[in-house]
């Protein structure tokens, strides 16, 4: 059960509504996990900018989707491996490539060097060694793109953490952490 409420737009404070407004204009939606960071216009304002940041990147959105989907599944949100499965498709994820980032693998060597400095800062609680770091340069990023990296592990942790902790309701076509993902699911 979720365990703080969600905010309706016409409940919510002027910043937040502002923000909430802004969001539904941009997306056509508002998710469950937005509605709840209502509850602080200044978490809520830094999680949209930190998004909007990747805007700027030059980290393709697959691939930050599927970051997403692989430390989803390894920090155990079905919340965020819901979403992910929702939006994929708009990312151009097939099924076999969503099944695989959920392991960390990709038929992609690049992406899956990605994939698996993800997987491993996550399972190391944020530390990497300078030999993990070199892996990435050897699959062919720059310190840009690592940096850009780091940015969507902190991030895909920040959002983990969140829906985990609130147990936010799934308001997306439920993925479960132990099934695969259907065929028009992404």
């Amino acid at each position: 059960m979720q365990t703080l409420a969600s905010i309706d737009l016409a409940n919510a404070n002027a910043k937040s509504q502002q923000l909430l407004e802004s969001f539904q204009q941009r997306r056509g939606r508002i998710p469950n996990m937005v509605r709840v960071m209502a509850h602080s216009p200044a978490i809520l304002q830094a999680y949209l900018d930190f998004n909007h940041a990747f805007e700027q990147t030059r980290m393709t959105p697959k691939l930050r989707a599927l970051i997403a989907v692989s430390l989803a599944q390894l920090m155990g949100c079905e919340y965020v491996l819901s979403i992910a499965a929702a939006l994929g498709t708009r990312e151009g994820i097939t099924v076999e490539e969503f099944e695989a980032a959920r392991k960390g693998e990709s038929q992609d060597p690049k992406i899956a060097a990605a994939l698996g400095f993800a997987r491993h800062v996550i399972q190391q609680q944020g530390k990497a060694s300078a030999e993990e770091t070199n892996r990435l340069r050897k699959a062919g990023y720059d310190e840009e793109e690592i940096v850009e990296i780091i940015g969507a592990i902190v991030l895909m942790v920040f959002r983990n953490y969140f829906n985990l902790i609130v147990q936010t309701e799934v308001d997306y076509p439920p993925v479960k952490l132990d099934k695969p993902l259907q065929k028009s699911a992404a």
